[in-house]
């Protein structure tokens, strides 16, 4: 302590007086509340000040010199006690410790420095009333600096606490509020409550914690903002059943295990909160009633960015996710998650991953660089649109066991698995475009399919389902992809409207599928452009150019294909073996070979268009045909009609117009079941034997006919063929002159065309 000494006694015996009369001066007057500035010098007892309103204080050690029976000072009445501010005076506890606030006192302590000893229970303790520290700092407290009981408010400004023997606040109730504050090098516990009604924080700063750098249970609101925790030995922040926790700027890095963890909240908002270089994850939320997490970041967590667990309502917008060592963001359990405006990249398990929650709303997310990118598993609805997912290792979306997805506006694409979907209920596809993946999308066991203006391009392989239930595919397109545009293995229905494939290895692969194809686009495939497998094929008004083969169909397959083009393929349609074809009012041009059966296959042939063929425009492999019907067609310019290698079966030929083709028919004879009503125009040879027999070869019309083979025709045999110009026009349609209109059996049509149809009269204005 400070004294001030003179040469002689009687002047410092005056000096004493003096202060003692003045004090009891003063003491009466602050009763009334007169407010007492620079009034002390040194030594003074403290225990006599319970009347001041303020009390100023030069620097020097301040002790306790009550009774040794009180555990604190104990303030009872309000009063502001200043130290000075440049040079603050020391304030140490002694073994009760150094302050109490009760009775529902307010006390405001400025510009002093507090150190405890190591038999302190407490520096201070706000028992009740109101207590604010200033200006402050506590060095080397022995356990507990600021106790804080259920009827006591704190509020610290700019406080800072620095080796602390258990740590800097104990809360068991009331309230607290820190502004610009720092808290080094805590014991146990920086800031520790086992009840309250408030924790408030703005611009607080709490490092190098040896336990939980904030530690709270049963507050019920809980603020904090401005706040940055740096290395704590476990969590950065631990809240646990606190009603109401909303976190703004906050910054939790390179604490020993979680940064930030939440247990039990009503609502808990988080707002630009960073999560950093956490050993272990960067976030844990569990049991969170309505969560809110915007423009928040987490980043180079040792294991998962953030785990959030069974919270019921969550949203999550302008996320910043990356470079964790686990899962971006691991949530499972809840009713309802919307995540938008986010980005997850590089983190080494999975970006996102949701599991067991009832509705799910992902929008506007990017999702790069990822081992794997999105999983959604066990859902009731999840909504996933204009998302970004790329150059994720394994598949940049997954979504298993639900009941209702949709996915539009989505670009996914240099991913080794576009999209994934197996055993969904119903899902709807719009508008996605699925770009150079090596696997474009994997959907297995979905009930309901509707696809919509999707585009597959530039993937390995473009599409492959299996085990499916409905499918509905609209204005999709695949483009130059690799292998297969789309594969199918196992669907109830399929039906594919106005869709686009071009430039693939090979089109669509469909297997064990009842398929119906309209209005659709299959050009530049290297391989085969359709082909089915053990399946039923409905094919009307598409369109297949350019093909190495157009439509295939393997072993036991069954096709009706009407009103279809085909053009420039290498081979219109190979039919394998035991398959059943109907080809009607089509059109085969500009192609090498046209319609290949294989053995065993039952064909109708019906009101076709070929031309421009450069092989044979139908030929028939297999050692055994089961039938072929060939009715009503124009075949011409082709290098020849029919080739039958068939030793069975039985080859029906009525009502053609066979005009300029190279070859005629070529098959055995045993398989020609009739011939007749058919024209033929320079059409290659005739088989003799075959127009002989009048079983075989009846009504139909020969031109040119050579003088040789005229002249082994027997006089019976020559009434029922015309041997007469049948006088087409370029269309192959007859002449009103022509012999061929009424030339058949009681007088019917001879060859697959009438005269031109009369044109409609147009409408006058």
């Amino acid at each position: 302590m400070k004294e001030y000494r003179d040469t002689t006694n009687n002047r410092l015996t005056l000096i004493n007086t003096w202060v003692i009369l003045l004090l009891s001066t003063i003491l009466i007057s602050c009763s009334d509340g007169l407010r007492i500035k620079n009034l002390v010098n040194y030594p003074l007892s403290l225990s006599s000040l319970d009347a001041l309103d303020t009390l100023k204080i030069l620097p020097d050690v301040i002790r306790f010199t009550g009774s040794e029976q009180a555990s604190f000072r104990n303030f009872e009445k309000n009063i502001r006690i200043q130290g000075q501010h440049d040079d603050r005076p020391m304030w140490t506890g002694m073994e009760q410790g150094c302050i109490k606030v009760s009775e529902e006192a307010k006390v405001h302590i400025l510009d002093f420095n507090f150190r405890g000893v190591d038999g302190d229970t407490a520096l201070i303790r706000v028992n009740s009333g109101r207590l604010i520290l200033e200006n402050c700092d506590f060095n080397d407290t022995g356990i507990w600096t600021i106790q804080v009981d259920s009827s006591g408010y704190l509020e610290l400004r700019n406080v800072r606490f620095t080796n602390l023997g258990d740590g800097a606040i104990q809360l068991a109730g009331g309230q607290v509020k820190i502004f610009d504050s720092q808290f080094d090098l805590a014991g146990k516990t920086a800031i520790h409550a086992t009840s309250g009604e408030l924790l408030e924080a703005h611009n607080v700063i709490l490092s190098n914690t040896m336990g939980t750098a904030v530690e709270l249970n049963m507050v019920a609101e809980v603020w904090l903002d401005s706040v940055k925790v740096i290395d704590s030995f476990q969590d950065g922040i631990k809240l646990s059943n606190c009603d109401y926790v909303l976190l703004n700027h906050v910054e939790s890095r390179e604490n020993g295990q979680n940064g930030l963890t939440i247990h039990k909240s009503t609502i808990s908002g988080l707002l630009n909160y960073l999560a950093i270089g956490n050993l272990v994850h960067g976030m844990v939320i569990k049991e969170v009633d309505t969560l809110r997490i915007v423009n928040s970041e987490f980043t180079g967590n040792g294991e998962n960015g953030a785990s959030l667990q069974s919270s019921s309502r969550s949203k999550l917008a302008g996320l910043k996710v990356g470079h964790n060592g686990g899962d971006g963001f691991n949530i499972s359990g809840g009713n309802e998650l919307l995540i938008h405006h986010s980005t997850f990249q590089a983190n080494q398990t999975v970006a996102l991953s949701v599991d067991s929650l009832n509705s799910v709303t992902i929008k506007h997310v990017s999702v790069a660089n990822n081992k794997e990118g999105i999983q959604v598993r066990h859902f009731d609805d999840v909504l996933f649109r204009n998302n970004l997912l790329t150059s994720n290792g394994n598949a940049a979306a997954v979504f298993v066991d639900g009941s209702q997805l949709s996915s539009s506006v989505n670009l996914i694409n240099e991913n080794q698995n576009g999209m994934v979907i197996h055993n969904v209920q119903n899902v709807r596809l719009d508008s996605n475009k699925i770009v150079s993946n090596t696997m474009g999308t994997d959907f297995r066991s979905i009930a309901r399919l509707n696809a919509n203006d999707n585009i597959w391009e530039y993937n390995k392989s473009g599409s492959y389902s299996s085990d499916m239930g409905f499918i509905y595919s609209k204005r999709d397109r695949w483009i130059s992809n690799m292998g297969n545009a789309f594969e199918i293995l196992s669907a109830e229905d399929f039906i594919l409207e106005k869709a686009e494939l071009n430039g693939n290895g090979n089109g669509a692969l469909l297997n064990q599928v009842s398929a119906r194809i309209e209005s659709s686009v299959f050009d530049s495939s290297k391989g085969f452009a359709l082909k089915l497998m053990n399946g039923f094929l409905f094919v009307k008004e598409s369109n297949f150019s350019s093909n190495a083969t157009g439509i295939e169909l393997a072993e036991g397959s069954r096709a009706k294909i009407v009103q279809s083009i085909f053009k420039k393929n290498e081979l219109a349609v190979n039919d394998k073996a035991s398959v059943s074809l109907s080809m009607s009012f089509s059109k085969v041009y500009k192609s090498r070979g046209g319609l290949q059966i294989g053995n065993y296959a039952n064909a109708e042939i019906l009101s076709n268009h070929f031309y421009e063929i450069d092989d044979y425009c139908i030929r028939v492999t297999g050692p055994h045909l089961q039938s072929l019907h060939l009715r009503q067609n124009v075949i011409h310019q082709t290098g020849g009609i029919l080739w039958s290698d068939s030793n069975s079966g039985e080859i029906d030929i009525s009502n053609n117009t066979f005009a300029r083709n190279a070859m005629g028919l070529n098959l055995r004879q045993r398989t020609l079941g009739q011939l007749d009503h058919n024209i033929f125009f320079h059409s290659g040879d005739f088989e003799i034997d075959i127009l002989k027999d009048q079983k075989l070869s009846r009504w139909n019309c020969f031109f040119p006919v050579s003088e040789e083979d005229h002249s082994d025709h027997s006089d019976n045999f020559e009434d029922l063929n015309l041997y007469a110009d049948p006088h087409f026009d370029d269309k192959y349609y007859l002449n009103p002159q022509s012999p061929c209109l009424n030339g058949g059996e009681n007088g019917m049509l001879i060859g697959a065309l009438g005269v031109p149809p009369e044109k409609r009269p147009s409408l006058q204005p």
